[in-house]
């Protein structure tokens, strides 16, 4: 009985390291798919309610077919012609479809927690979790309007368009434009006209559009 109970711990042990690195594997090749809940290439999503961003009102019972990432049909529900070809029809009664959003006014930072009399106003960068809740929010286009950390919005933006890691597409703007003084420690008081020029030159060189 023993001998049995080692074998089967042995076995789960060995098929925990293969799930694990299978798992490694998946990632390595396509660090999004942790996040992709439909990876069908043909997908239906029946019997939704859509609000299409025209501000006409909502739509119920409606079908939508998209075809390798690419809306290629909008119809209602209760005509029954044929759904696409392999196609995998998710029922969503009940649910709301919208356009992706465009953030116009949005940060990768946030203000850290006020240190007190004394002590230098800090502002956190937001890598990681940003992109994140924006996306889960709906927006998928998004403009920062004012960075802290640049370089490290440059390379979250081109880590999203490698498909690396999860967020909206973005559109970076450069530093703040700061007189003197700046508002805190992480931004650059600007000693003119001259060193402005320079300033948007320069991180427009960088890659901030």
């Amino acid at each position: 009985m023993r001998t049995i109970g080692t074998a089967m711990i042995a076995m789960a042990m060995l098929v925990g390291a293969a799930f694990s690195r299978a798992q490694a594997a998946s990632a390595k090749e396509n660090p999004l798919q942790v996040f992709i809940v439909e990876d069908s290439p043909v997908l239906v999503l029946n019997n939704v309610r859509l609000i299409d961003g025209t501000g006409a009102p909502a739509c119920e019972n409606v079908r939508v077919d998209i075809d390798h990432g690419k809306i290629v049909n909008v119809q209602s529900s209760s005509l029954r012609n044929a759904f696409p070809e392999g196609a995998k029809v998710l029922d969503l009664s009940g649910r709301t479809v919208i356009p992706g959003l465009v953030g116009m006014h949005e940060h990768l930072f946030y203000p850290l927690p006020d240190g007190g009399p004394g002590l230098l106003p800090l502002y956190g960068e937001m890598a990681d979790s940003a992109p994140r809740l924006y996306l889960a929010g709906g927006v998928t286009s998004a403009r920062t309007a004012g960075s802290l950390e640049p370089y490290t919005d440059i390379s979250v933006k081109d880590a999203i368009d490698a498909g690396k890691m999860p967020g909206p597409k973005l559109f970076l703007t450069g530093p703040y434009l700061e007189g003197s003084p700046a508002i805190g420690p992480q931004l650059h008081a600007l000693t003119g006209a001259d060193d402005a020029a320079r300033l948007v030159d320069y991180w427009s060189a960088e890659g901030m559009t």
